[in-house]
């Protein structure tokens, strides 16, 4: 997974940063869910640092992938209840 190390506030117009950022939270939810770094915010810090991405975007959005971290396992494992 390709990660780009300049900010999302650089990457185009100033009016479509919180869509783009909140495209960002979404990758970097992913990468926080494949090296199991979501339930701490240091960890998930240190992950997402280690990963490639600017220290800008991890500051603003770490709290937002770990949370959409931890909602897509909860909507994982309830799914996983229901069809059992």
């Amino acid at each position: 997974m390709p990660v780009v190390t300049t900010s999302h506030l650089l990457d185009g117009p100033l009016f479509l940063a919180h869509e783009r950022g909140a495209a960002l939270a979404l990758r970097m939810a992913e990468v926080l869910i494949a090296h199991d770094a979501f339930a701490d915010r240091g960890a998930a810090v240190r992950c997402l640092r280690s990963c490639g991405y600017s220290i800008v975007d991890v500051d603003r959005l770490v709290d937002a992938a770990c949370t959409q971290a931890a909602l897509a396992i909860e909507n994982t494992v309830a799914a996983e209840i229901a069809a059992s």
